[in-house]
């Protein structure tokens, strides 16, 4: 199969041709007569399309119209067109199209050709191409046994009860070694099983033909207890946020002592999967020398925290930028190159991406909920701390696109969800005091006052006096803790704004240590809230 690409750069034209390893669709064609197929296309095509014809006893590949048009978009949900065969016509014999052919979902089906009969049809989705086999009716074949692929399989499983990955800086300082992140993985599960419902049974027409093409498929699980980001430079400079990612409400009766056996029951199974924070699930198809190739991926995370720092954000990546080689040489050295070469680089690397596409049957991101907090120190310090966003699911498949495309739909389902609660966003604003996070306090604390005693009322009356107390201690304290917060976020915002507009470096850096010691009880808080006002009321003097 050969793939041709087109491509405008700095006013030239560029047509590649290439060996194409990912074809769409490949036929085999096991009748002793040709034959031709046809698109059934609704609407006017673009440009002429023609039929494709099919040899007796041979295969082909092809690339359906409405594929080659809509590549490389990645759609919600991208159905093909259905497909029309027939015998090749004669001078003396005309013959007709057969019934539609539906190659969206795997299957045996039977269809008629005039002139010759009856024939089996299956289609099989494989790594992104899809394989379709024509046999006639009564063809002779040979039993096989689709327990062989299972004797063979693989069952692989690992716990893993912490697992630490740490970034460290060892250029800026040679003499001593500087941990920039952190980042850990508590109670880390895997799990992988052949996958039966993927064996689907052939047509006995196809049997002794399509053994050596069986795939086994698998199923791999990982299971994330807990995880954490955390900003190791926090104590050594003047950052904000000690943990950059971490998980929303932590199951503390979670329990994990069972895996370390590793011989765990279906039930057990569901046990990990509710109390995993994070859930990673991959089909995977086994390829040639032990190779994996993923067909499906699903993602599912619980509610997390996310903190966002503008200044740690630019300094690792300034960092980072230390650490590559210098761009000069490696543009000089290109540049010598570029007699010897045929296409320019950006070319090259742009036709590698259109014939090394992404390929997925299926790719499913659950429903996100997080707890942003944004600080940013631009001319004027913004801070937004625990703004709720919720993501909808994102769904595609199949998935045949660059990778460029397939970012490009991830980040604009997600900004148009952040869009959404562009509100929530405002209303989180420390400068104004944070009144989004004042209401939802007082909407729990109301709802609380109402539901617990509620719910005490069904289970008796000692439990509805218990339920009127524990609701009403709900109710003043989110309004308390609702109203000293949004005080405590405009006092801190204007307080920050102030230390930024003194123009002194020393006061700023002495105020933001302080601002770091957290107060070990409701004493020590006191009494650094009355020092701090006081040196402020003086200083301001």
């Amino acid at each position: 199969a050969l793939v041709l690409t087109y491509q405008e750069h700095l006013g030239v034209t560029y047509l590649t041709l290439s060996e194409d390893p990912s074809p769409r669709i490949i036929i085999h064609n096991r009748c002793p007569v040709s034959l031709l197929l046809k698109e059934n296309i609704k609407d006017t095509p673009r440009f002429d399309v023609y039929c494709k014809r099919v040899p007796a006893d041979s295969s082909v590949h092809h690339e359906l119209y409405h594929q080659v048009t809509s590549y490389p978009d990645c759609k919600t949900r991208d159905l093909l067109p259905s497909i029309l065969l027939k015998v090749i016509s004669t001078e003396e014999i005309t013959n007709e199209w057969s019934d539609f052919v539906d190659i969206n979902n795997q299957g045996t089906q039977i269809i008629f050709l005039t002139g010759f009969g009856y024939v089996y049809v299956d289609i099989a989705h494989q790594c992104g191409t899809i394989v379709i086999t024509l046999a006639p009716e009564g063809r002779p074949g040979h039993q096989i046994n689709l327990n062989r692929a299972q004797e063979q399989s693989l069952v692989f499983q690992m716990f893993v009860s912490q697992l630490s990955l740490a970034v460290y800086d060892d250029i800026t300082n040679p003499r001593t070694s500087s941990e920039l992140v952190r980042f850990t993985l508590d109670n880390v599960y895997l799990h992988m099983v052949p996958v039966a419902s993927y064996l689907r049974p052939l047509s006995h027409e196809f049997h002794g033909e399509t053994t050596s093409d069986l795939q086994q498929f698998y199923t791999l699980q990982i299971f994330c207890g807990d995880l954490q980001l955390d900003n190791q430079l926090y104590n050594k400079s003047n950052f904000h946020f000690p943990v950059l990612l971490c998980q929303g409400e932590k199951n503390e009766s979670a329990q994990w002592t069972k895996v370390y056996n590793l011989m765990v029951s279906n039930k057990d199974l569901e046990e990990y999967s509710e109390n995993s924070f994070l859930k990673l699930r991959f089909t995977l198809s086994e390829e040639q020398n032990l190779l994996f190739h993923v067909n499906d991926l699903s993602f599912e995370m619980k509610p997390a925290r996310l903190y966002v720092e503008d200044t740690f954000v630019y300094y690792i990546k300034t960092l980072f930028e230390t650490y590559l080689p210098d761009s000069r040489g490696i543009c000089h050295s290109t540049k010598a190159n570029a007699v010897n070469q045929i296409l320019p680089e950006r070319v090259r690397q742009h036709a590698n991406a259109l014939l090394s596409p992404v390929k997925l049957r299926k790719l499913v991101i659950q429903p996100v909920s997080l707890l942003v907090s944004i600080h940013a120190s631009l001319k004027l310090y913004i801070a937004s701390d625990h703004t709720p966003l919720s993501f909808s699911v994102f769904e595609r498949g199949p998935i045949f696109t660059t990778a460029r495309q397939l970012i490009h739909a991830l980040a604009m389902h997600y900004a148009a969800g952040a869009l959404f609660r562009a509100g929530w966003v405002v209303g989180s604003l420390e400068i104004l005091g944070s009144p989004a996070s004042l209401v939802r306090s007082i909407g729990n604390g109301i709802a609380d006052f109402f539901r617990l005693p509620y719910e005490g009322l069904t289970r008796g009356p000692g439990a509805f006096v218990s339920g009127v107390s524990r609701g009403t201690t709900s109710f003043v304290k989110h309004i308390s803790k609702g109203t000293l917060t949004s005080i405590t976020n405009l006092a801190t915002s204007l307080a920050r704004n102030m230390d930024r507009l003194s123009l002194d470096e020393e006061h700023y850096n002495r105020q933001e240590e302080w601002r770091r010691q957290l107060p070990e009880n409701l004493g020590e808080g006191l009494r650094q809230g009355l020092s701090r006002l006081g040196i402020s009321l003086l200083g301001y003097q």
